[in-house]
């Protein structure tokens, strides 16, 4: 998303056709500066909330036959080869599927924390060291993906 500031007005127009957010001329007021920025989060607000209610479950064959998962209750899953593991709040799934072709039908509540493991990020009840703790169960985290864990952590602690 991007606010342009500049001096010249006449440039306004051609900035909406590179679909800025906002086009601030200079002397820019507090109280224009701060619509601006509450224009691009609710922008932002709307952009997430369409990715997060898209869907709400998949469907996935395993053995003989195709299930319907809700992603909601999904905790985390696990990859081995072509195959993966879904681990959900009362089952196991065992699915013909590699970990790419599965994320891409997910929301944006699961993060890669390891080559093998993807985590729904609201079901993460701790983190210690590099091991995610999700329903007594354990997660491990590579040295690859601990920095972008921690800063997806960060960001939601200070959105509250």
């Amino acid at each position: 998303m991007i606010i342009l500031t500049t001096a010249y007005s006449e440039y306004a127009l051609a900035g909406y056709e590179l679909d800025v957010i906002d086009y601030l001329v200079k002397p820019i007021s507090l109280k224009r500066f701060t619509k601006a920025v509450q224009k691009a989060r609710e922008y932002a607000e709307l952009r997430n909330s369409k990715n997060d209610s898209q869907v709400s479950f998949i469907f996935v064959k395993s053995e003989r036959k195709i299930e319907k998962i809700e992603i909601d209750h999904i905790l985390f899953i696990e990859s081995a080869g072509n195959y993966i593991t879904i681990h959900t709040e009362n089952k196991k799934i065992t699915a013909y599927l590699t970990l790419k072709g599965i994320e891409n039908q997910l929301t944006n509540s699961f993060i890669k924390v390891h080559h093998s493991f993807l985590v729904n990020f609201k079901k993460i009840e701790a983190i210690d060291g590099y091991v995610i703790k999700i329903e007594n169960k354990s997660v491990p985290i590579s040295r690859q993906y601990k920095d972008n864990l921690m800063e997806i952590v960060v960001r939601n602690l200070l959105k509250r």
